[in-house]
């Protein structure tokens, strides 16, 4: 089909990016996409501004993923859903070592990556679009931010040792966590298989009762450093996320 790529111009969020943060941010939302088109904030990362911050949301009613960025001045718009695609490619042209530059227009998106390249995109339009401020502080109050603490170096075991249980199933398997005076009791079971861990928390986690998939939480090990867990949630951030 006939495309006209547009000429650069002033947009409505010009930012010239360190790569390392801002593909970062777009990178650690990625895990929350979907492809289920009847819901289209699913179908990319949300960008929402907030002063001279710039807030980064997406979920896929099962995850829910937040990132931020400083912005050098304030910026004035709406919100962005940028397709999943798009921020993929975006971080296949991204050159680490040289900042590129990431431009938002009204209904579409330009990032100018290395050796020349140009990658344009239409915004999603999302008719109802999701709450994420109110949702985010439903799950995860500003209050919780000072009782997260380091995730323990066992909880790579855990997980490993959950997700091999849970992977004999055809069906969903959740682990189930327990967590009293700081202990945590982790207990998964399918068929005629069950696994029990214990690992003790840092001093800022309360004692909760709750149940999650273990092949979600696996996926982001690793790239966080600190978890909390509560009775909505099981929340692993790090300090710049």
């Amino acid at each position: 089909f006939n495309f006209d790529m547009p000429e650069p111009k002033e947009p409505l969020l010009p930012v010239k990016t360190d790569p390392s943060k801002f593909m970062k941010a777009i990178e650690t939302c990625l895990r929350s996409t979907s492809i289920d088109t009847s819901v289209p904030d699913q179908l990319g990362v949300t960008l929402l501004p907030d002063g001279k911050d710039l807030l980064f949301f997406a979920t896929n009613f099962t995850t829910l993923s937040h990132a931020f960025i400083a912005l050098p001045r304030e910026v004035k718009f709406g919100r962005a859903i940028i397709p999943s695609g798009f921020c993929r490619e975006m971080i296949v042209l991204a050159d680490k070592k040289v900042g590129q530059t990431f431009e938002l227009a009204k209904d579409y998106a330009l990032f100018q990556g290395k050796d020349g390249s140009t990658l344009f995109g239409k915004l999603v339009d999302s008719p109802k679009p999701v709450k994420y401020l109110h949702v985010f502080e439903d799950f995860h109050p500003e209050a919780d931010a000072k009782k997260l603490g380091a995730i323990p170096t066992k909880m790579e075991l855990i997980l490993e040792r959950a997700c091999v249980v849970a992977a004999t199933s055809v069906t969903p398997i959740m682990m189930e966590i327990e967590v009293s005076n700081r202990k945590a009791k982790f207990s998964t079971q399918a068929q005629k298989t069950e696994i029990f861990d214990t690992v003790e928390l840092d001093k800022g986690q309360p004692d909760v009762k709750l149940r999650v998939d273990p092949k979600l939480v696996k996926a982001g090990y690793g790239t966080f450093t600190k978890m909390l867990l509560t009775k909505k949630a099981f929340i692993m951030a790090t300090d710049s996320e």
